[in-house]
Parts: structure tokens; sequence; C-alpha cells
């Protein structure tokens, strides 16, 4: 289907190469990082009826068993992130680099389950934190991670709604879960 004004396409099959291949390469990094960025931002910016997602599950949760040593960081994070709001946006609500493929030339986003209103800093923490980890964890450095990352915060600094402070909280919450 295409949403009104055409200018999203939804399909069922789309393919294409996950941004998350290129922080393997040389400035694929910064590059897929800004891709990323200008996806979100447009989404950000488009009028959609969409629903208010509900509350992070690490958010209404403990813990889980042998990791009670973050429970201390898991509350403050608790505290904070319910204190206030940036202001609400659409949200992919999975957006990081593997979920966003090229294709023809376009990004393309996937896994939109759980698509709904959320405060614009939610997408880009999440984004943020799951992209240290995956570097970490998939590549065994941080560097290229953290170059990524840069970029992105940078660029979505240009024109985006959120604010630093709230970027900050909702990296450090994805990087928990």
């Amino acid at each position: 289907g295409v949403s009104a004004g055409g200018r999203h396409v939804v399909e069922q099959f789309v393919p294409g190469r996950s941004l998350i291949q290129l922080i393997r390469t040389s400035n694929g990094a910064a590059l897929a990082g800004v891709w990323a960025m200008e996806w979100l931002l447009q989404l950000q910016s488009t009028e959609l009826v969409l629903q208010r997602a509900g509350p992070d599950p690490l958010l209404a949760a403990s813990v889980g068993h042998g990791m009670e040593q973050l429970q201390p960081v898991v509350s403050c994070l608790r505290t904070e992130l319910t204190a206030s709001t940036d202001p609400m946006v659409p949200s992919h609500g999975d957006f990081h680099l593997k979920n966003l493929l090229r294709y023809n030339g376009s990004i393309v986003s996937i896994d939109v389950d759980k698509l709904g209103t959320r405060e614009a800093s939610f997408d880009v923490g999440d984004a943020i934190g799951q992209l240290i980890v995956m570097s970490h964890f998939g590549y065994g450095t941080l560097a290229r991670g953290v170059e990524a990352a840069a970029a992105m915060w940078n660029r979505y600094r240009e024109s985006g709604a959120a604010t630093d402070e709230r970027i900050v909280l909702h990296a450090a919450r994805s990087i928990i879960k």
C-alpha cells in the first residue's frame, strides 16, 4: 500500500542491503549514520495518525535475574525518563541500522510492528545504544559503532526535535536492555 500523498510505501518484502553492513567499510559507518537519521527525520516530520506507544518494558519492570547490580541505574533511568518528555512524533519503535535497507538508491525500513507515537528522543537514543552494542558484539570493536553514532547524532542535531539530555537517557536505556 501507499500512504496518503504517496510518500511512503508499505510492502511485504523488500530486498536490499542492511545499513549495518556499511559500518565495516571505510567511511561507511558515518554514511550509514547520516542515511539513518535522514530517514528518521523524514518519519518524524510526517503527519501520521498513530497510537501512542506504551511504556518501555525496561521502565515497567525490575531487572532480570543476575542483573541486580543494574537496579539502581534502571531506577534512576525510570525516574528521569518518566519526569518529562521531548515532543511526541511518529516513531519506528525498533530503529537501528539492521532495520534499514538501501535499495534502488532509497532507504527502506523493515520491522515496523512497533510503529507508534513516542517522544522524539526515543528512536535516536535507541539507535545509538543498539549501534554501540552491535558494533562491540558483532564486530569486536566500538570504533565503527561510535563513528556511526556520532554521525547520526550530529545529523539529527541539525534539525531534530529531541534534546541531547533525553537522547542520552534513551541511549543508556537501550544499552541496558
